[in-house]
This record gives structure tokens, C-alpha cells and sequence, in this order.
């Protein structure tokens, strides 16, 4: 199974490795400098784990974090290991899916237990809806919580199997720890000790209802573990922590509550018929205003309801049917109920689908012969792999992947703004201006189509005409970093430097958490300008304290101290500055003068050799070396 796993991800993900980080990924990975460690040691860490975006996930801004230590920027690195993780699931699913088979309850139902795990698992496996959750770098928080929610699952299983005391125990506690590296992940393992608790009734205890009045406290002990966690998430005022969610939101918690069994049945939907077409990293979904608004509201919250009382009707005769019902809507709920979420994502579904193939497969092998069965079985394989393929085409290349999307989501003003910086980035500045413009037609006031549009003017060389878009976009939002931040950078470039002073000022105040390294290296930088070289300094080691990776500011923080002739600290920032980017020659040459002007030849003499050797055509180095050899030869004569 491991093996055809992989080969299964070699053919139809591979190709899209390489593609850049996109969306969420930047705030959570690119831009995010907690994750951004320099060496491996427990202060970093622990910024990583607790100061990231999403702080109650530590495990997975653990990954990310070893992530950027060894691969940084290189999306790959990070794409792979999302790879691994999706096999990982893979395997894991087909493991407990042919335990679930084979159990006595059973065996007399389900033939030929191994074909049907192991194409259910299949099936889930290349489904193109998990695209999103597997090639989307960050959402690898969902597909990690995923795998550990499984291996508890299957600890669980093994130490209910077993009947040596030893290997119960060693399990139980395996799998405790898993749980907890799954909520670590992400909150959706939360449904796991309900998930294990109505597994034990299902298939160990034959749905008897006088076992639960016997374990009583088994049941209270799980619904106090499961309020401990939400308090220790939402705290003492979970009204107030819900609500909070829509204060940035669109829409209302009444809205969202009578919209999400519409997006459910779309999510099986999607399901059943994962065309690419279909498919789309956003979707516009139109809301449930009222009860009758749309008039499909009522009638679908019915659909679903009786979905769910038809998987209890039948538990008692098919519940291997009910149990894998259950397990996707029991799932599915917390994404899909009043938590202020977006309406709609794609890979919300990765966890809760895992059980929709055993009872899709099986029913269909109900009224299929055999060999239409396998033959379709073949089909629905070969179909989704092609389709994966080419969704991963797509999620390849970041303007293709926001041109499908535009596509789809013609009024959604994110998509303009993106699509319209993927293009910037390829320095196609005339089109990226014209999706900043379609988004300022859907929204006027949108201050990051403004600011970007700013940008593409500066870039363009329209200074002036760039500020005036980055006035407009601070009138309608006096407190945004970002607008202070891009006049800032105009203000320079025109050679406004109090004014961008001024504005760099304003970034840094309004900025939360005081977290954007280049703010305090840009206004240090201008403060050196103007002569202010211990205002300067303090920039400098401020953006060090908040990105240690940051060698243009330690390079930075070298010369102002060369300037003031304290050499030796000139050095150790020049020094630093090299860690973090060896093969600079201009960091060596400047580090060579540091030595040689505090009298240590030696070292200097072979960091000028060094920068010559990295620019063979570097005449400042070339000449430094001149000197001190001529001042050596010089020494030595006398």
C-alpha cells in the first residue's frame, strides 16, 4: 500500500512541487518571522509555537518553523513534506478501514474486507477535492491533525484488540499523546473522543444502550475533557469569543448558521462530482438570509436532518452504513456550524470524507455484478487521478491558479488583488494595474487594491501619483501599517526624508504585535541619512530582535559602527551578517577592513582573498588587498 501510495503522489503531485507559496501561506509561512529561525534553539522555538498567526497550533508552526530552518523560501521543501504527510494519512486510513472490516460485527456483512479498504482508501487518496489540503503548504495544519487524530484512533484499537496489559497500556498512552499533538494541529481533532466513544458502542458493545448507563462516568469524564479544551481555546466567555470571529466578517452568526447545510450538501456534491471545473481555491456562495431566502434553506436543512435520522434508523441493521454517516456529518459540524469561519473551503472535507468511500463502494457493490463493480472501481481511479493531475496543474503556477479562481469567483474582490500581485511579481505591472482597477469597481474603498495600485504606480515610476493612492487608501483607514508603510517608501524615493520618517513611525505604532522587520530596517536606514546614527542603531537591532535572519540589517548595524570607528563591533555584526549569507563578497571586504583596521592582517588578508574569489572583477577588494600586502611588506621590511 505504501509503495503505490507514493507512486500515486509521484504522478499526479509532483509536478506542482515547486509552485509558490499562495494566500494564507504568506501570512502563516513567508511573512510570518516567529517561524523564521536562525538556529535551532528554545527561545525561537518558543516565539515559533506561541507568537505565529495562528498560536493555538504549535505543532504545526513547529513544522513550518523546521521547515524555514533548513529549506527557508524553497516552497518545495515545504510541498514535499506535505506530500509525505497525505501518504502517511493514506496508509493510516487503509489500516483502520481493514481493522473496521474485519471485526466480528462485521465479517457475515462486508466481502472481501481487504478489496474494499483498499479502494475506498485509494479512491479518498487521489480524490481531486483534497488538492487544496495537500498541495495548499498551509493547510497541512489540517492534514497533520488528520494524521494524528488517525493514530489515536488506531492506538485505540490496537490496545481494545490486544489482551496483553503491557501493550493496552503503552497504546492508551500513545495514544493520549497523540490526541493532543492533533488539537495541536489543529481544533478538529476535537471531535475524537466522541469518535471513539461511538465507535466502542457500534461495533464492541452491539449499540446496547445499557452500556452507556453503565460507564456513565466514562461519558461525563469525555465531556469534561471536551469542555476543558474549549475553555482553554474559547475561555471563560465563549459567547463573546464567537461572536468576535464576525467582527471582520460579511456576514452574521444567523447568516452562517442557516447557510452551512447548504455548504454541506455542496460538499457532497463535490464529493460525488470533483471536476475541475468544480473545483476552486475560493468560492462565492450565496448566502441564507432568512428561512425562505434562499427557498432552498428550509428544504435542505430537512435533507440533512433526515440524512443524519436515517444513519441512526438504520445503525442497528447496517451500521457500518450509520457509523460512516455519523463520522462525516459528526466531523464535518465543527467547521460547519456557528464558529465564524469563512462560509467554504475545500479542504474542510479531507478528514471528514475518509469514511464516504467505504459506504459510496459499498453500496454501489450492492447492485453492481463484480465485474462492473471493478471496472468502475478502475474508472472512478483513473478519473480522479487525471482530474487531480490537472487541478495540481492549476495550483503549479500562482497566476494560472488566480486566473481559474477569477473564473469562478468573478465578484470576489481578494481574487482581483491577488491575481493582480502574482502578476506584479512577474513584472506584469500593466495587467496587475488592470485587476487593482476591476477590484476598486467592486469596491471603492478597498484599501489593499488601493495600496497596491500605488505600487504598481511606483514601480512604473509614478511617484506622485502613487502617494495620492496611498492618501486615499489612509483616509479610509488612518490606522492601517501598510498604507504608512507604502507612503513611506514614496516619500523616500522623492526624498521626503522627515516625511517617511514620520510614516515609518506610524507602521511601527499600528503595527500588531510590533512584528515587520522592515519597517525598523527602512526607518533605520533613513535615520543613518540624516546623521541620527544612535536612533539608527536602536532600528537596526529592533528589526534583529524580531527577525534574527535578517543580515541586511546586521550588515547595516557594521557600517554605522565602522563609521564611529568601534571596529571590533563593526566586525561581529559584519560577521554575523556572513552566517547568514556567506558568499556575499561585499560582507567579506567590508569584514576584511574591520579586521585589518583593529590590526588583525591575517584574517583580513583572507576575507579579502575571499570576496576576489566570490567577484573576480571586485576592484574595491582588489585594491584593500593591495594595500595591506604593500603595508605588510612594508612592516616587515622595517
Amino acid at each position: 500500500m505504501l509503495v503505490i501510495l507514493l507512486m500515486i503522489v509521484v504522478i499526479t503531485y509532483s509536478h506542482a512541487l515547486h509552485s509558490p507559496f499562495v494566500f494564507d501561506d504568506l501570512p502563516n509561512i513567508s511573512r510570518n518571522p516567529h517561524i523564521q529561525l536562525s538556529e535551532l534553539n528554545l527561545d525561537e522555538l518558543k516565539d515559533a509555537l506561541t507568537k505565529s498567526p495562528v498560536a493555538s497550533r504549535p505543532v504545526s508552526n513547529l513544522t513550518f518553523a523546521i521547515n524555514w530552518l533548513t529549506h527557508q523560501t524553497n516552497v518545495s521543501g515545504y510541498r514535499l513534506i506535505n506530500f509525505l504527510i497525505h501518504i502517511a494519512n493514506g496508509v493510516l486510513l487503509y489500516s483502520f478501514l481493514l481493522i473496521t472490516l474485519q471485526l466480528p460485527v462485521n465479517q457475515q456483512k462486508i466481502k472481501a474486507p481487504a478489496e474494499l479498504a483498499f479502494w475506498a482508501t485509494i479512491i479518498w487518496f487521489v480524490h481531486p477535492i483534497h488538492v487544496q489540503s495537500v498541495t495548499y503548504v498551509v493547510q497541512r495544519m489540517n492534514c497533520l491533525a488528520t494524521m494524528f487524530f488517525m493514530i489515536s484512533l488506531l492506538c485505540y484499537l490496537k490496545a481494545r484488540l490486544t489482551e496483553t496489559p503491557n501493550t493496552r497500556l503503552y497504546m492508551a498512552i500513545l495514544g493520549i499523546i497523540s490526541f493532543f499533538m492533533a488539537m495541536g494541529s489543529k481544533e478538529i481533532a476535537i471531535t475524537l473522543p466522541i469518535v471513539v466513544l461511538f465507535y466502542e458502542w457500534f461495533f464492541f458493545q452491539d449499540l446496547d444502550i445499557r452500556w452507556f448507563r453503565k460507564h456513565l462516568e466514562t461519558l461525563l469524564t469525555v465531556t469534561f475533557l471536551i469542555g476543558m479544551i474549549a475553555f482553554i481555546y474559547v475561555g471563560s466567555s465563549p459567547i463573546d469569543y464567537i461572536l468576535a470571529g464576525y467582527a471582520n466578517r460579511e456576514f452574521s452568526l444567523w447568516q452562517r448558521i442557516l447557510t452551512e447545510p447548504r455548504v454541506v450538501l455542496h460538499y457532497i456534491d463535490l464529493f460525488l462530482l470533483p471536476h475541475p471545473s468544480r473545483l476552486s481555491l475560493l468560492h462565492e456562495f450565496e448566502l441564507s438570509t432568512s428561512l425562505t431566502e434562499p427557498i432552498i434553506t428550509i428544504p435542505i436543512f430537512i435533507l440533512l436532518n433526515a440524512m443524519v435520522a436515517t444513519a441512526i434508523f438504520i445503525a442497528r441493521k447496517h451500521r457500518l452504513y450509520s457509523f460512516c454517516l455519523l463520522w462525516f456529518f459528526g466531523n464535518i459540524f465543527l467547521e460547519s456550524s456557528f464558529i465564524g469561519l469563512e462560509i467554504i473551503f475545500e479542504h474542510r472535507t479531507y478528514l471528514p470524507s475518509m469514511m464516504l468511500g467505504v459506504f459510496l463502494l459499498s453500496i454501489q457493490r450492492l447492485f453492481a455484478p463484480q465485474m462492473l463493480h471493478r471496472a468502475i472501481l478502475v474508472s472512478l481511479f483513473l478519473i480522479f487521478s487525471t482530474w487531480t493531475y490537472e487541478r495540481n496543474s492549476v495550483w503549479a503556477d500562482n497566476v494560472a491558479l488566480w486566473q481559474d479562481t477569477l473564473q469562478k469567483c468573478p465578484q470576489d474582490v481578494r481574487v482581483y488583488n491577488n491575481l493582480g500581485q502574482a502578476l506584479e511579481e512577474k513584472g506584469q505591472l500593466s495587467q496587475a494595474m488592470n485587476h487593482y482597477q476591476e477590484a476598486l469597481l467592486l469596491d471603492p474603498q478597498n484599501t489593499k487594491a488601493l495600496n497596491h495600485l500605488g505600487i504598481v504606480l511606483s514601480k512604473s515610476g509614478k511617484i506622485e501619483s502613487a502617494i495620492e493612492k496611498f492618501k486615499l487608501a489612509l483616509s479610509l483607514d488612518r490606522e492601517d501599517p501598510l498604507t504608512h508603510y507604502n507612503l513611506a517608501l514614496a516619500f523616500s524615493d522623492l526624498g521626503y526624508l522627515d516625511d517617511a520618517v514620520h510614516h515609518y513611525n506610524m507602521a511601527h505604532h499600528h503595527t500588531a504585535g510590533d512584528t515587520d522587520s522592515h519597517v525598523h530596517n527602512n526607518l533605520g536606514i533613513l535615520l543613518a541619512k540624516l546623521g541620527r546614527q544612535d536612533e539608527a542603531i536602536a532600528e537596526f537591532k529592533e528589526t534583529i530582535r524580531i527577525n534574527p535572519y535578517h543580515s541586511e540589517s546586521l550588515n547595516n548595524l557594521g557600517v554605522i559602527y565602522a563609521q564611529k570607528k568601534s571596529y571590533a563591533k563593526a566586525a561581529y555584526y559584519f560577521q554575523a551578517a556572513l552566517e547568514r549569507n556567506s558568499n556575499d563578497p561585499v560582507l567579506h571586504n567590508r569584514l576584511g577592513l574591520a579586521h585589518m583596521l583593529q590590526g588583525q592582517y591575517d584574517k583580513a588578508f583572507n576575507h579579502f582573498n575571499m570576496a576576489i574569489k566570490l567577484n573576480p572583477d571586485y576592484a574595491l577588494a582588489k585594491l584593500n588587498l593591495q594595500r595591506l600586502s604593500q603595508f605588510m611588506i612594508s612592516n616587515k621590511s622595517q
